[in-house]
């Protein structure tokens, strides 16, 4: 419940701190297994997904340390560096364009599948020495010989990777899905959902410059709450449509949650959703965030490590 959690809030330094340490050392057991698991078969290729707000890109660069410590040499590619422009400035109003059922938001089409097929297969077959990989939006991978981690929203569409796969034994292959699901509570009956901790999330980190979408553009102008959510939703349809419907065969989940997320997330998030006017079309998601932040006292954000996955959201450390 968020009644424990509220005491510590009002704990000493010294305690908050002892608390924090223990949680993201547990999250950093759960990275050393898993990548401990991937060395152990020896796994060729990790293809890892996750919704946006998941923190994806901190936890896989995580796993590539761990990886590299295991002498895997790992070479890690975004699936966001695909897109042939730069996704949206998230602050930049877009002509509303209405989801089709069985069609994909207008980003999708600026994707180039064909190159991340073909960079895929590169990485896989090369070794140290070979020519980098460059991306569309001109990122250069070296090819390490070692573990290939393929990671973002399309790193577990089937129908996409079908022919990167296609001659690698099953064996070869980890297919890990990232998700914080949060197991506070806001009372014994209310849980935090997995899908507003992601929510807030993106919301910190589109406003603040975090790093949200790998293709993303940081903010260059006034932020309003209304129109990042806005913003969350375009990005949570990619998802519905490229990440969603492989999760059910993906081989590991990891849960890139923490005990303090709403408490963290609370003194950036509060602010940006009471500007949300009751006339706009996400008054009532605002207005239900708001509730159950209401619930958590503010956690102090210096507490936390500079390698808290937090940080992803809420940009660099002051």
């Amino acid at each position: 419940c968020a009644a424990p959690l509220n005491v510590v809030s009002a704990s000493s330094k010294s305690v908050i701190k002892e608390r924090v340490g223990l949680a993201e050392a547990l999250q950093q057991m759960k990275l050393q297994e898993l990548a401990q698991h991937l060395a152990s078969v020896p796994v060729k290729l990790a293809l890892v997904g996750g919704p946006v707000g998941s923190g994806l890109g901190h936890v896989c660069r995580q796993l590539g340390v761990q990886l590299t410590i295991r002498g895997m040499r790992p070479a890690l590619l975004c699936t966001d560096d695909f897109y042939q422009e730069p996704i949206p400035d998230m602050v930049q109003p877009l002509a509303p364009q209405p989801l089709v059922k069985g069609q994909e938001p207008s980003l999708t089409a600026q994707f180039d599948s064909a190159a991340l097929v073909h960079a895929i297969r590169l990485l896989v077959a090369g070794s140290q020495g070979d020519d980098p990989v460059t991306t569309p939006c001109g990122t250069t991978i070296k090819p390490m010989g070692g573990t290939v981690v393929v990671y973002g929203t399309h790193a577990l569409n089937q129908d996409i990777l079908a022919e990167a796969l296609h001659g690698l034994p099953e064996d070869c292959i980890a297919k890990i899905f990232v998700e914080p699901l949060s197991q506070v509570s806001v009372d014994d009956l209310c849980r935090v959902s997995s899908r507003k901790v992601r929510i807030l999330r993106t919301l910190v980190g589109l406003s603040r410059g975090g790093r949200v979408v790998a293709g993303g553009a940081p903010p260059t102008g006034p932020v309003h709450a209304k129109r990042l959510l806005q913003r969350y939703q375009e990005l949570q349809a990619l998802d519905e449509i490229n990440l969603f419907p492989f999760q059910d065969y993906v081989d590991i989940f990891f849960n890139s949650s923490l005990p303090y997320d709403m408490a963290v997330l609370k003194p950036f998030a509060t602010p940006l959703l009471q500007s949300v006017p009751p006339d706009a079309p996400d008054y009532a998601l605002a207005q239900s965030l708001l509730a159950q932040l209401a619930a958590f006292q503010a956690f102090p954000s210096d507490a936390l490590p500079d390698s808290s996955i937090l940080w992803e959201f809420l940009g660099e450390r002051p």
